[in-house]
């Protein structure tokens, strides 16, 4: 991986930390500025290209991992859209590319019939981000992360 490749990547990641950090507070999301919701977005675009190598790869672990960032970043997304429509376009553009960057399984399940043409082709070990329904999305759990990095402000908590 390229030094600028893996520092995207690190930055999306602690994004999210960040992120996951600021959920757990009663801050509103809604009130960040929608500066902050355009970062979170371009996070999860390189989060979903760094996704589809890890498909590529074969590494499910890190398929997992990248698919619940992915996650955290598209429903705060959403959450900023209840107060502001940036979130909900930012969201929609994210689906249009999550659709034509995520790697969806090549080929179809094989039969039972081993003999099937494209057994070879299917890939068992993809795990999906894709697809997400906005009218069922669950919301995050409400449990924070440890407790770790630097305190937050007193006004934010």
């Amino acid at each position: 991986m390229s030094d600028s490749r893996k520092e995207c990547v690190d930055a999306a990641r602690k994004i999210v930390d960040a992120l996951a950090l600021l959920r757990c507070t009663t801050f509103d999301i809604g009130h960040v500025h929608p500066f902050g919701a355009t970062c979170w977005y371009i996070a999860a675009v390189v989060l979903l290209y760094e996704h589809h190598r890890w498909v590529d790869e074969g590494d499910l672990i890190q398929q997992t991992a990248i698919a619940k960032d992915v996650q955290i970043l598209r429903l705060s997304l959403l959450k900023y859209g209840q107060r502001s429509g940036i979130g909900i376009r930012l969201e929609e553009q994210l689906t249009t590319i999550q659709e034509r960057i995520a790697a969806p399984p090549r080929g179809t399940p094989p039969s039972d019939d081993s003999s099937s043409e494209n057994a070879e082709e299917y890939r068992h070990d993809v795990i999906p981000v894709f697809p997400f329904d906005r009218a069922t999305y669950q919301s995050l759990p409400k449990t924070c992360p440890p407790s770790w990095g630097a305190p937050l402000p007193q006004y934010l908590v």
